[in-house]
């Protein structure tokens, strides 16, 4: 089997790719292990968030802000983007200062997102805060979306492209077959692509050359020719 692009994992940025890729004008097989959207795609927070991102991280949250606005357009589908803004709160004078700081090295970037706010401000936005809060670093055009709704629409969309979507399939190796093809083996045969792209989430560091993902002190060669460092981290909300 033959495929112009093999995408890696069917998560909200593996289906994204595939949509993306597939509209102009790709052939595009996309693997998932398990089925679409089942780990972190589905179950995040759902923010949609360029508020004190890592500078490197900063462009693409900016640029991706608009894409999300008419995103239910684009997709034919309600992915319930809503443009609430959001906040960092000062509870205390370090903290201030610290969002104080962040907000002038942002400033000096050339970015004029984030913005300080006081206290009156900050409690007429949000009433229920306590009010020994001083202050906060906001994002007007912040929001979020709903993370179940997004991957649905996502992976509808990707099929009524023509995306062709196989789940319950796992990549065990990605190699170089003749020329300037890969390879990639999984437990349902072998695939041969024009380009594969790593949208594996969590496992996407693993090593595809078939080493034991979960062995230390071995090299993370993700894809043919690449070194992704990723280590897991699992946080908790109330």
């Amino acid at each position: 089997m033959r495929a112009d692009l093999v995408v890696i994992g069917g998560g909200l940025i593996g289906l994204a790719c595939a949509f993306e890729a597939r509209r102009a004008g790709l052939g595009v097989l996309l693997l998932e292990r398990d089925t679409c959207g089942r780990h972190a795609s589905s179950a995040s927070a759902g923010g949609v968030r360029s508020l004190n991102r890592d500078p490197a991280e900063i462009p693409l949250a900016r640029a991706a802000l608009p894409l999300w606005a008419g995103l239910s357009e684009r997709l034919g589908a309600d992915v319930g983007f809503a443009a609430s803004g959001q906040v960092r709160v000062a509870e205390d004078e370090a903290a201030l200062a610290a969002l104080e700081a962040r907000a002038a090295r942002t400033r000096s970037a050339g970015w004029t997102h984030e913005r300080m706010i006081g206290p009156n401000v900050l409690f007429e936005r949000v009433p229920t805060l306590a009010r020994h809060c001083l202050g906060a670093l906001t994002v007007d055009d912040d929001g979020f979306a709903d993370p179940l709704k997004a991957v649905h629409a996502y992976r509808r969309a990707c099929l009524a492209l023509g995306v062709d979507i196989r789940e319950g399939v796992t990549v065990h190796a990605v190699s170089r077959a003749d020329g300037q093809a890969l390879e990639i083996v999984t437990d349902h045969g072998a695939i041969r692509a024009g380009s594969v792209a790593n949208c594996a989430g969590a496992w996407g560091g693993r090593d595809w050359g078939g080493q034991d993902p979960g062995a230390k002190d071995q090299p993370s060669n993700s894809l043919p020719g690449e070194h992704i460092p990723i280590r897991a981290s699992a946080l908790q909300m109330i």
